[in-house]
Order: structure tokens, then C-alpha cells, then sequence
């Protein structure tokens, strides 16, 4: 039987996002200077962040 793999490709804001929410990129201040001074547009980063909260709330509220 072969092995089968699949990739899931998401976009790199989404990856940054899920980095956010792990504490790899600071709070407050520190997050949006990091960002930043990576070359992303923190308010972006932010929203999306927000986005998969959100989504995690919903799902969480079906599950129960």
C-alpha cells in the first residue's frame, strides 16, 4: 500500500497568525514593533488572529 501525504498550503499571513496566537511574536508593543520591522502590516496580522479566534469560538459552542 502507498503512502499517501497531503499538504496543506495556507497563505503566509495565516502562518504568521498562527505563530501570533502561539506567543512567538510578543503582546502588545512588542508584537506590533516585531511585526513590523518583519515586514508585515501588524493590523492584517491582527485581524486575522481575531478571524481564527473567532472561527475557534464557533466551533467550540457546536462541539458542546
Amino acid at each position: 500500500m502507498d503512502k499517501v501525504s497531503c499538504l496543506i498550503e495556507i497563505p503566509e499571513i495565516m502562518s504568521v497568525a498562527l505563530e501570533v496566537m502561539a506567543g512567538r511574536w510578543g503582546v502588545g508593543l512588542e508584537r506590533v514593533h516585531l511585526l513590523e520591522d518583519a515586514g508585515y502590516d501588524y493590523q492584517q496580522v491582527q485581524d486575522c488572529v481575531n478571524d481564527l479566534y473567532d472561527l475557534m469560538e464557533k466551533y467550540q459552542h457546536k462541539v458542546r
